[in-house]
């Protein structure tokens, strides 16, 4: 973090000196980008204080059997600070149906079972996608956060079924955030 302000802050000063005078509108963005950065850095560092949420060799699976420890997963997530590398133990139980074989609780608790974007950031993409449509959306939410999106396939998706009901005729103010989660709209 000190490396960073003393980045900006030489960056600053050597524009002073040769007497130009910073714009203080691209300063903001550079200081905000920074702290993003270092916010990033200190999220991850949180995140994976817990040794990946290791619970023991055998954990209960939900269907009564036990789940045993097999080895850590590593999940790429965006979050509205930026991409965090998340470390999570992976547990396997061998008497379950094939599609639940495989556990990971600790996805659970940080609510990012099947998906790689935080609830901070699916929070956002919400508020943002429901006042406007998607494409200015897009562009709101890459000014307010720079999320690194990459092929954007779920904001993609969201965003033009939240046109298309739009364009249907139903009325926004009538919706309810009973999840941050676009694809859980509902209408009352």
């Amino acid at each position: 973090m000190a490396r960073e302000a003393e980045r900006l802050t030489e960056h600053f000063l050597a524009e002073r000196q040769r007497g130009a005078v910073p714009a203080l509108g691209a300063t903001e963005f550079a200081v905000r980008t920074a702290m993003q950065r270092v916010g990033s850095v200190l999220l991850e560092q949180m995140l994976n204080s817990d040794h990946g949420g290791h619970r023991g060799q055998r954990v209960a699976c939900g269907d009564g059997h036990q789940a045993e420890f097999i080895d850590y997963r590593l999940k790429q997530l965006q979050t509205i600070l930026g991409m965090v590398r998340l470390e999570r133990a992976y547990y396997h139980c061998a008497q379950c149906p094939a599609e639940r074989r495989g556990s990971i609780p600790k996805d659970h608790d940080l609510d990012v079972v099947g998906t790689s974007l935080s609830p901070g950031l699916r929070r956002l993409m919400a508020r943002v996608g429901a006042q406007e449509a998607f494409a200015a959306a897009h562009q709101d939410l890459a000014e307010l956060a720079k999320p690194e999106t990459g092929n954007g396939r779920l904001a993609n998706g969201a965003g033009q079924r939240i046109d298309r009901f739009r364009i249907s005729g139903f009325p926004f103010p009538g919706f309810h955030f009973f999840s941050a989660r676009p694809e859980e709209l509902t209408h009352s």
